[in-house]
């Protein structure tokens, strides 16, 4: 199977070098550097890297990070790929879990990296944005209906018949509700959602783009969602 791997950024030119290099390393096909006009030249370190497989996106400014992984999975559906994972830039998602990610998908159609089931672990989050997670998830099973523990977490991987469903279907949010957006209408769809256990680290370098006014929207996002609007 043929395995793209999407990583949106903005300011994150302190952790990308080494990001790709690591993700090169996990036996991927194709790397798509997403990136939304990055003020601090994270664009230019990516176009300086000599990397089979490496491609940039150049979006010019910030429109959220669910219509950067919908652009992204838009051009690696078009160059053939099978698999697509998505990730952050900040090593919160380590890459050596990509390949268990994908492996994965021999039963599933999702594979999600979680942090809520046993052999998981959410201690790399501070402890506000660690409880944001928790009542986030909590509302998704109790409003909405999820099976999925983790429906917030960005780590994923999926088959291309879900990605395809994906554009298809189309996603109302650009934001972080991007990821609650794509399980609750993935299960909804009857795709096989697994959970693979890991730890949430530490951001490397830079500062977190999580707003509280991001948290907020999300948490505003998931009631109106079960109300179906």
């Amino acid at each position: 199977m043929k395995v793209a791997v999407l990583i949106p950024t903005y300011n994150e030119r302190d952790n990308i070098e080494r990001l790709i290099s690591e993700v090169a390393k996990a036996g991927v096909d194709s790397i798509y550097v997403i990136d939304d006009g990055s003020p601090d030249g994270t664009a230019e370190l990516v176009k300086r890297m000599d990397v089979k497989g490496l491609h940039l996106i150049e979006r010019g400014r910030k429109l959220g990070i669910g219509s950067a992984y919908l652009d992204g999975i838009g051009v690696a559906l078009k160059d053939g790929a099978d698999v697509i994972v998505q990730m952050d830039a900040d090593f919160s998602h380590p890459p050596e879990l990509i390949p268990k990610l994908v492996d994965s998908l021999k039963d599933a159609d999702v594979a999600v990296a979680s942090r809520y089931v046993r052999g998981g672990s959410a201690s790399g989050l501070p402890i506000h944005r660690r409880l944001v997670s928790w009542v986030a998830n909590a509302l998704a099973r109790a409003l909405l209906g999820i099976r999925t523990k983790d429906a917030t977490g960005g780590f994923r991987a999926f088959r291309r018949k879900v990605a395809e469903w994906l554009l298809e279907e189309g996603m109302s949010s650009k934001g972080y509700e991007y990821q609650i957006e794509f399980i609750y209408k993935a299960e909804k769809k009857g795709f096989k959602v697994v959970e693979v256990p890991y730890e949430f680290g530490r951001r490397a370098a830079g500062r977190s783009k999580l707003k509280l006014g991001d948290m907020l929207n999300f948490l505003v996002f998931v009631i109106k969602l079960s109300f179906g609007k």
